[in-house]
C-alpha cells in the first residue's frame, strides 16, 4: 500500500508527466473548442453557414434541443407546461419565454471535461466510458437548470431575475467536474502507478 502511495505520488511530482499531461489536456480542450466555434460559425446562417454541416454534421442543435426538450419534460412534472417556438425557444403556456442561447448548451465546459478525460495514460475504454459518462452529467446538469428556471418563470419567482443562472450553472458544473475528476483519479489510480 506504502508503495504504491509512493509510486503515484512519484508520477504526480514528475515534471515530464505532469508536463505532458497539461499539453495533452490544453491542446485537446483548445481542440474542442476550435470544433465548437467552427461548428457554430457553420450552423448559423449568414457568414460561412454551410447548409450539409447544418442538416447532417449539427450535433450542437441536437445538444441544445435535447437540454430544452428534457427540461421541459422535467417541468411539466411540476406542472409547468411549454412548447417549442423553434431549436432555442421554449414558450412556457401562461407565462413568457425561455430563450437559449449558443453559450447556454455547455459546450465549453464539456470540453474541458472530454480533454480532461481524454488526456490521462488510462486505457482508451476507461477514458471513453468516463468522457461519455460526464458528459451526460453536464447535459443532465443543463437540463435540470432548464426545469428549475421554467418553473421559476412560471411561478414569478423575482429572485431568479437577479441571479445569474449562466453563472450558477457554470459553478455547479465545474465542482461537479472537480468532483468527478477526485472520483476519476481515486477510481484509476492504478494505471497511474504504472
Amino acid at each position: 500500500m506504502i508503495n504504491r502511495i509512493s509510486t503515484t505520488a512519484t508520477k504526480w511530482l514528475d515534471a515530464s508527466y505532469f508536463l505532458k499531461f497539461l499539453l495533452r489536456l490544453l491542446g485537446l480542450y483548445l481542440l474542442f473548442r476550435i470544433i465548437n466555434w467552427l461548428m457554430i460559425g457553420l450552423i448559423v446562417p449568414g457568414g460561412y453557414y454551410s447548409p450539409f454541416v447544418d442538416n447532417y454534421l449539427n450535433y450542437v442543435t441536437v445538444i441544445k434541443i435535447s437540454v430544452l426538450q428534457t427540461g421541459a419534460f422535467l417541468a411539466k412534472l411540476f406542472g409547468v407546461n411549454s412548447f417549442a417556438v423553434d431549436h432555442s425557444t421554449l414558450q412556457i403556456v401562461g407565462a413568457g419565454k425561455l430563450i437559449m442561447a449558443w453559450a447556454c448548451t455547455g459546450l465549453e465546459i464539456m470540453s474541458f471535461w472530454a480533454a480532461f478525460a481524454l488526456a490521462d495514460t488510462t486505457p482508451l475504454k476507461t477514458k471513453l466510458w468516463w468522457c461519455f459518462g460526464g458528459l451526460f452529467c453536464i447535459w443532465l446538469i443543463n437540463s435540470l437548470r432548464v426545469m428549475v428556471l421554467m418553473i421559476a418563470v412560471k411561478n414569478d419567482w423575482q429572485e431568479i431575475g437577479t441571479l445569474r443562472h449562466h453563472d450558477t450553472f457554470n459553478i455547479v458544473a465545474y465542482s461537479f467536474v472537480f468532483l468527478l475528476m477526485f472520483i476519476y483519479y481515486t477510481r484509476n489510480s492504478r494505471a497511474f502507478a504504472a
